[in-house]
């Protein structure tokens, strides 16, 4: 996972989240690194994402959880108030709902509204995947869906938070039109598959591509499919 920091002008302040390696970070354009998580209790870091509206906030998804035999578990979420420097892990998420996160999306208006799709990895059927979320900055979180397959990505229109899509591994897609209040059904058109990632396109937002492996099992054909 990578931000770019958004204040350097010349682009070359970039924050990556390595899967096996912890939050690095750079400010010449990759020449040189710094590890800001070498205190942390887990390394798994599945993705980082800075709020749009504060760019001193920063959170942290840990673990793999994309059903990969040497995955890494995680320890749930983790928080920066000041970019990257400090991390705190965000005691609400310090269990196994929240062991494997596989995406992370922030309202642009709000840090405190975050949205995660998580996955239950290892732990089989004890724990259900699903989409979480918290409106006050990870103190208290609710779950808006529940599946015992995967959710493996996550995306907000960039034009309008409130619309989201996620997918579902052996399911297919699902959106929801009011803010991760509900989920419906949206694989019209997508036979049985595997992982699926998706991208909204920004010139058009009402064009989204889907990046689809077709059966159950992981091991069919990848194909692409645009709505």
């Amino acid at each position: 996972s990578i931000v770019v920091d958004p204040d350097d002008a010349t682009f070359n302040t970039w924050f990556v989240g390595n899967v096996s390696g912890g939050v690095w970070k750079t400010t010449d354009a990759g020449t040189s690194w710094t590890h800001l998580t070498t205190s942390l209790p887990t390394l798994a870091t599945s993705v980082l994402v800075m709020s749009e509206s504060n760019h001193n906030i920063m959170y942290m998804g840990t673990g793999e959880g994309f059903g990969n035999l040497d995955q890494i578990q995680g320890s749930g979420i983790w928080k920066s108030t000041d970019r990257g420097v400090t991390w705190n892990q965000l005691s609400s998420t310090a269990n196994s709902n929240f062991q494997n996160i596989t995406r992370l999306i922030i309202d642009p208006n709000d840090p405190n509204i975050v949205i995660v799709s998580t996955s239950a990895g290892f732990q089989g059927l004890l724990v259900s995947s699903g989409i979480w979320k918290t409106i006050d900055g990870g103190v208290n979180w609710t779950q808006k869906y529940s599946t015992y397959s995967t959710v493996e990505d996550l995306i907000a229109n960039p034009g309008n938070f409130n619309s989201q899509y996620a997918t579902v591994n052996g399911s297919g897609i699902i959106k929801s039109l009011n803010g991760d209040n509900s989920w419906i059904s949206s694989s019209s058109g997508i036979p049985l598959s595997a992982r699926i990632e998706i991208a909204v396109a920004s010139t058009d937002t009402s064009k989204i591509y889907a990046s689809v492996v077709i059966s159950s099992f992981g091991n069919g054909p990848a194909k692409l499919y645009v709505s």
